[in-house]
Parts: structure tokens; sequence; C-alpha cells
């Protein structure tokens, strides 16, 4: 399920939102994940898309005033990640994590289907310097 958020919104909530949209799926493959459509830098945050998987056949609850979350199924893919704890957390940061990624995804000859995810594994809100919070991936062919 996928919402694409108008600007300024909380995270908290955008993701309240989906979860009340439609059913989840359990562990780790029902965590929320970012998609980021452009570059994140000093001067821009690019296009950003608020992501959750939901249970297979659902429907978003017609009930739900949500006009702007959208369903959308994915092909199977493999994915290549690299797990960061809170201190690596930010960008810029995040974009030597990143580049390793696109690395190793040109070192190993695949093909990216997508744009760089976060997938959000723990609440950074509570979590120390140490603890281990996202994924940042990219889905291949």
């Amino acid at each position: 399920m996928t919402w694409v958020p108008p600007c300024p919104v909380r995270a908290g909530s955008a993701f309240a939102r989906l979860q009340s949209a439609a059913p989840g799926v359990e562990g780790i493959a029902g965590y929320p994940f970012l998609v980021f459509y452009g570059k994140v830098s000093d001067d821009s945050d690019g296009p950003l898309e608020m992501s959750r998987p939901v249970a297979t056949g659902s429907a978003v609850d017609p009930a739900a005033p949500m006009t702007d979350v959208q369903l959308r199924k994915e092909p199977a893919h493999d994915e290549v990640f690299i797990r960061l704890a809170m201190k690596e957390m930010g960008w810029p940061a995040m974009a030597s994590a990143a580049d390793v990624l696109e690395a190793w995804i040109r070192e190993q000859r695949r093909e990216p289907v997508g744009a760089l995810r976060q997938v959000l594994i723990a609440d950074q809100r509570t979590a120390s310097p140490a603890t281990l919070v996202c994924d940042l991936s990219v889905s291949l062919r």
C-alpha cells in the first residue's frame, strides 16, 4: 500500500493512516518503508513515498476517507540491503551506504528495478545510537 503524502507531513501520523487503511503483513516482511524517487542532498529532499506491505487480497477500506492511499502490487524480486544503526541515520551520512549498495550492484552486474528504499525496522524516536533502525535497500531483477 502506498501513500504519497502532501508536504509537510509527520511520519508517525502518515504511517498510522496507512495502518488503518488495510490489514498488514506480520513480521519484518510487513515493516513500513520509504521510497526515495529523487536524489537526497543539501539542496533536495527528492520525492518521497511512504509505504507498507498489506495482506494478499487486501483492499483499501472504503469507509476510510483516504483518497491519497493507493494499493500497488509488486512482482517478486531480490533485494540487496545494508542495515544501519541510529548513529548512521540522516543525510549525508546515509549517502555512503547508498554508494556501497550502488557499487555492489555494479560489481555483481545486477540491475535495479526501483528506487532506493529505507525499511524502518525499529523506532528511531527511542533508539540509542547503536540500535539498528533501518535497512537501506534496492530491489533487483
